[in-house]
């Protein structure tokens, strides 16, 4: 089958232009009894493709070194366990690995029907990011109507599927933070106030102070946070008592600079939380899931949840679609047609 790869160039250190796509990468097989095999149609680029690319997040063991952590498509075969699907079905996966391929295979546990009438574009623009966002905010924030959320990134995928699910969760206030030609992407699909990380604020800060003026004394129930080490000390200062901090990155460094007054966290009984979804267990993942989709469903299908699609690409430009993530290009996903 075909398949996209990395070249390793002399340098060690491959770019966007070191993707290509293969021709003689052999087809995953059913290998056990719960497996699902996919024939894809669509598949969508996540930054840990970008970081997988370069060689700083590798596959957990026994997952395909294939890029590609979620598609849509159509089974084509199943093993002799499998009950939820059958031959010929439309399904979403979330994958550990192997996206970026014509046939992948995935749990049957990971799977989801897809809607009716959803176009294949957007059932694969769900997976990675909506099941991320709702395990931040659902499963390690436990988020509840009425409460406060600080969303750094706003304007990333999983950014934009975190503020519909806040929104319909009916969180009172939804903040973001990003660049300021993204804001109005992020009120529109759910942010009740958005925040420009590029401008100007009081006391040298990034946003601390305006969360401040919006969240009064109360603070901020849940923050999800991809950027990490220079955000860490405002994150401190404007989470409520009893508050979480959800880490699902450390784009702005793996050190905490400037340095965050411990005491700050220990008197709001702070919970810091870092996350990953990738490397979890099967057994993990199922719940996780479940459970999202059965959130996720009727809102999908009332319009109340929606994919949001920055950019349709053949799979062969591949290439240009890392290169979009590289550089901070998109609002929301970058979805590959693969057929």
């Amino acid at each position: 089958m075909q398949a996209v790869q990395v070249r390793q160039p002399p340098s060690g250190r491959p770019t966007a232009k070191d993707l290509c796509i293969a021709n003689d990468v052999p087809i995953p097989q059913v290998s056990g009894p719960n497996d699902v095999q996919i024939r894809t149609q669509c598949t969508a680029v996540n930054r840990a493709d970008t970081m997988q690319r370069r060689g700083l997040y590798p596959p957990p063991p026994g997952a395909s070194d294939v890029l590609g952590l979620e598609v849509a498509g159509v089974v084509t075969e199943v093993g002799h366990g499998v009950e939820r699907f059958k031959v010929g079905d439309s399904v979403m996966a979330l994958l550990p690995g192997g996206g970026c391929a014509e046939y992948c295979v995935a749990p049957q546990e990971c799977c989801i029907p897809v809607p009716e009438g959803m176009p294949w574009v957007d059932a694969a623009a769900i997976p990675e990011v909506f099941i991320t966002a709702y395990q931040c905010l659902l499963f390690h924030g436990r988020l509840q109507a009425g409460q406060n959320v600080l969303l750094h990134a706003g304007a990333s995928a999983v950014g934009l599927a975190a503020a519909q699910i806040c929104r319909a969760v009916q969180a009172q206030h939804v903040i973001t933070t990003s660049s300021q030609s993204k804001l109005e992407t992020c009120l529109r699909h759910g942010a009740t106030h958005a925040l420009a990380k590029d401008r100007t604020s009081p006391y040298a800060q990034a946003f601390a102070w305006d969360v401040q003026q919006i969240v009064g004394d109360r603070g901020v129930d849940i923050i999800v946070d991809p950027v990490f080490g220079t955000y860490m000390w405002e994150n401190a200062d404007v989470l409520a008592v009893d508050g979480t901090i959800v880490v699902l990155a450390m784009m702005g460094g793996a050190t905490i600079d400037p340095p965050v007054s411990m005491p700050t966290l220990f008197k709001k009984r702070a919970t810091l939380k870092f996350s990953t979804l990738r490397s979890t267990s099967v057994e993990y993942k199922a719940k996780l899931v479940a459970d999202f989709w059965e959130f996720a469903e009727p809102l999908f299908k009332a319009g109340k949840l929606t994919p949001v699609v920055d950019t349709v690409l053949p799979w062969t430009d591949i290439c240009e679609a890392h290169e979009m993530l590289d550089q901070n290009r998109t609002a929301g996903k970058v979805v590959l047609v693969v057929k």
